[in-house]
């Protein structure tokens, strides 16, 4: 089963964790639904309301498997000390966005689409805030993998895949790469070396 999984989808199989594959249908969901919702509120469209309610409870149940794959991957990703602090504020938000769309979808099941207009009102803030926060946590979440190189295939390799608080990030070489792991001086002549 394994191989099949790394046949048909090679990036998948070199990926360290699953999260990437989960994080950005909450992001798109949650956002669509705030956006369907304000639309709807304003020009009073009963459809739009509608499309508004199906996102948010696809973008929910998106925001637990993220979550959930995100506390598992963490586990797993080599971080420095720095990234772990960059880290635990991204899993704080992200528990925040999940409990707001919790709440949001428990609210619109039980209420259905009587709301009043103060309650709908509460309803969009907090859709608003939600959507805030995620924002935030998205940031983070891409300023540990594009600064810091959590989970890709170079701090894994120059990590050993395991947790590194008390150490660096490995560093970067002239060209912006992390040279490969038993070549420490790799890169350091790429002027020497032109094709």
């Amino acid at each position: 089963m394994q191989s099949l999984v790394s046949t048909m989808f090679p990036g998948v199989a070199a990926m360290g964790n699953i999260h990437p594959l989960f994080v950005h249908y909450p992001i798109a969901l949650l956002s669509a639904f705030l956006l369907c919702e304000a639309l709807g509120a304003l020009f009073g469209c009963d459809r739009l309301r509608t499309a508004a309610t199906w996102m948010l409870y696809l973008g929910t149940l998106g925001a637990v498997a993220a979550v959930i794959a995100g506390f598992l991957g963490a586990e797993k990703v080599a971080h420095t000390a720095e990234v772990h602090e960059i880290l635990e504020r991204h899993q704080h938000l992200g528990l925040v966005v999940l409990a707001l769309a919790v709440f949001l979808s428990a609210w619109r099941t039980l209420v259905g689409a009587s709301f009043s207009c103060k309650a709908q009102f509460i309803h969009i803030a907090a859709g608003a805030v939600m959507v805030g926060v995620m924002v935030f946590g998205a940031d983070l979440g891409g300023l540990m993998v594009y600064k810091h190189g959590v989970a890709t295939v170079f701090t894994r390799d120059a990590q050993g895949g395991h947790h590194m608080h008390d150490g660096a990030a490995p560093a970067l070489n002239p060209a912006g790469e992390v040279p490969e792991v038993g070549h420490p001086d790799k890169g350091n002549h790429s002027s020497d070396h032109r094709h």
